[in-house]
């Protein structure tokens, strides 16, 4: 594998938890106020937050793109979307 088939690779890999991460602050502000922290804080914590969870999906299944990881993946990043909004102090 050469350098840019690896990072054609990489960059698929981690397109799903940059979506998720951008539409859960996109949408967000539809279910709840915007308190705590920025966007951009969000986006980045929801984007390393779902890294986390698709490797671990990776390590634990052997591959990329199990049901069980893509449902751990959004749920992950909206509860990071919760609690980077402040959620609980309603």
């Amino acid at each position: 594998m050469n350098a840019v088939t690896f990072l054609g690779h990489l960059l698929n890999f981690c397109a799903p938890a940059l979506w998720t991460a951008a539409a859960a602050v996109l949408c967000g502000g539809l279910v709840m106020p915007a308190r705590g922290a920025g966007w951009p804080q969000r986006l980045a914590c929801g984007f390393g937050v779902g890294m986390v969870v698709l490797a671990a999906g990776l390590a634990v299944f052997g591959s990329d793109g199990k049901m069980i990881t893509w449902a751990a993946l959004i749920a992950a990043v909206a509860l990071t979307e919760c609690l980077m909004r402040r959620a609980w102090q309603g």
